[in-house]
This record gives C-alpha cells, structure tokens and sequence, in this order.
C-alpha cells in the first residue's frame, strides 16, 4: 500500500493512521512522517515517491509578496506627489499646502537679506523712499512680481532666465513674472534706476521681487528685494515663497 506523503491523516489496511504517521510505500512499517525520508534513504536506497502529495501553500508567500510590492508602490507614490526637496539647482518644489505651514526666512528691514521699503543700507540712496513706477504699483494689488532686467547672450543672463522660467513653472499660478530686455524695454532702465541695491554702475542681469509688508507702524507698503547677477535657485526659491507669504498675510490691508 502507498503512503500518502504530506497527509495529516493515513490509512493502515482500513483504519486511520495518527496525525504525523505514515507508512513507508516499500515495506509498510509504520513510521512518524519526519522520519520517512532518512528510512527510506538508509533501508530502501531510494526516496519517497512524491505521487499524491499534496502541493505545498504558497499563499503566505504571495501574501508577503503582495504587501512589499504595495509599501513599494506607496513609496513611489508618495515620493511623487510630496515634497520632493530641492532640484540641482536648488529650487525647492513644495507640498500643494506649502504656505498654510510656511514661516518667512526674510523679515522687512534695511539690511542687505531682507526686505526693503526704502532704499538699502548698501545703497548710495540708503533710507530714503522710492518712487515706485506704476506698472508696479497698478499690478502689486494682484499678487507679487518677480522682475528680470537682461540683455540677451550674456551667461549669468541666461542661467538666471533658466532659474525663472523654472520657478515659474512651480510658483506660477502665485507669482507675476515680467521680463524686461535691457536696451529696448524702458522698464528695465527704470528698474535699473530705483532697485539696483548697489547703484550704479549697473550689472546685469537684475533680478527683483516685490511683495506686501507691514512697517514699523503697521501700515502695508511695497516691498522688494533685488539682486546683480545669476542667483542661483534656493535664492529664488526663497524670496518667492517669502514674497507669496507676505503678499497673502498683507494684500487685505493694501489700498
């Protein structure tokens, strides 16, 4: 009579055999199931035959499977759609609800990193108020404004016109953009004159942005911060999100 291999239960000539019994297919001595293998190797010379063995479970392993291909996928997921840190260049892509948690780096004084409403410390004109143009003053209403005054072909021009247009492209819906070509846009003479931090003689390109903040005595005025030269992206990145954050905490008291 053959034994049924893997079967908890047997039979031996019509009566059932213990759970974890077997008997041996070759000379039907009655053997615990573990022990199958090892006899028939030492007395038979030979391995059990696998005819009628049930097939082993593998659900516990797909399982397992399943649920590290999910954590994976998950991951990826989230990897895409969250805060995905900054890029080579430095430019930082945010969660969707950035600004509800978002604390400015930049406060407003008149000192070279924050936010100016007269002229900077660094500036010839230093203290004294700006006469800000009106395709300024007739925009800042609608949000604020990120001003590129360059020439063409210049290197420093053309990473910083690479920078902008990436930031637009993540700060976008938020954000004016203006792009003033040195030598046939009158603007850019203009902005040249009242935001070049150092005065002049001017380099370019020039980069301005311009935001809403409360002063001293609590009244909403114009605010900027500029700079000469490529400034690479985490600069950018910065002074966007504090122009969009002060912009949304002030733009109500703006008249």
């Amino acid at each position: 009579m053959k034994a049924k291999v893997g079967n908890n239960n047997h039979e031996e000539d019509g009566q059932q055999l213990e759970e974890g019994w077997v008997l041996c297919e070759k000379c039907s001595i009655k053997l615990k199931e573990k022990n199958l293998a090892l006899h028939m190797e030492k007395v038979h010379d030979s391995k059990p035959s696998s005819a009628g063995s049930e097939p082993k479970n593998f659900v516990p392993l797909l399982v397992v499977i399943g649920l590290i291909v999910l954590l994976i996928g998950a991951g990826v997921y989230y990897g895409i759609t969250s805060n995905n840190g900054p890029d080579d260049n430095g430019i930082d892509v945010p969660d969707s609800d950035w600004l509800d948690v978002y604390s400015p780096k930049f406060r407003a004084s008149i000192y070279d990193d924050d936010w100016w409403t007269v002229s900077p410390q660094q500036s010839p004109s230093s203290g004294k108020q700006v006469a800000h143009p009106s395709w300024i003053t007739e925009r800042i209403k609608n949000g604020p404004i990120l001003v590129l005054a360059h020439s063409e072909g210049c290197a420093p021009c053309i990473q910083q016109q690479e920078d902008v247009v990436t930031i637009k492209g993540i700060y976008g819906s938020d954000m004016q953009f203006l792009d003033l070509l040195s030598g046939s846009d009158a603007r850019a003479t203009e902005a040249f004159g009242s935001y070049d931090p150092n005065g002049s003689p001017n380099y370019i390109p020039l980069t301005i942005l311009f935001t809403l903040i409360k002063d001293n005595s609590g009244n909403v005025r114009i605010a900027w911060h500029s700079h000469e030269g490529a400034t690479g992206g985490e600069w950018l990145t910065n002074y966007v999100k504090d122009a969009i954050y002060y912009h949304h905490e002030n733009v109500s008291g703006w008249s």
